[in-house]
Order: structure tokens, then C-alpha cells, then sequence
């Protein structure tokens, strides 16, 4: 359905209930994303303590394109 295309957002663990918060909007723009078509799909990943400073990631699937598209509409 859509031309393969990945992308992935990273985020590090400075502040946890601040990153709590701007995670949960995360998900809720991305849910949305997907409600519309705009990407096939999204997958979080919250990495555990390790000593580095990444403390997750979301891989985002879809059409690059589309995503720009909506986000000009959004932002532009």
C-alpha cells in the first residue's frame, strides 16, 4: 500500500515526567497520523537502563511524502 519508507524519532531521559508527557502527545499525533492514512504504522520502543542516554525510540512506516505533505498543511 505504501512505497517502503521507515523513519525513526529518538529521545534521551533528562527529565522522566516531562518526557512522560511529551511521549503520551507522541503517540497521540502519530495514533492520528494513522487514523488518516498519512502513515501505515508506528512502533515505540522504550530502552531500559544501560548507562548511554537514549531511552527509546519510535520506528514510523509510510509514505515519506505523504507525512511532508500533511506536516507542510500543519506547520506550514
Amino acid at each position: 500500500m505504501f512505497p517502503e519508507c521507515k523513519a525513526m524519532r529518538t529521545w534521551q531521559e533528562p527529565r522522566r515526567n516531562q518526557a512522560m508527557e511529551l511521549f503520551q502527545k507522541t503517540l497521540e499525533y502519530y495514533s492520528m497520523l494513522q487514523r488518516n492514512g498519512i502513515i501505515e504504522s508506528f512502533e515505540p520502543s522504550i530502552i531500559a537502563a544501560y548507562g548511554g542516554g537514549l531511552g527509546g525510540f519510535i520506528i514510523i512506516r509510510g509514505d515519506v511524502e505523504n507525512w511532508r505533505k500533511s506536516d507542510d498543511k500543519t506547520h506550514g
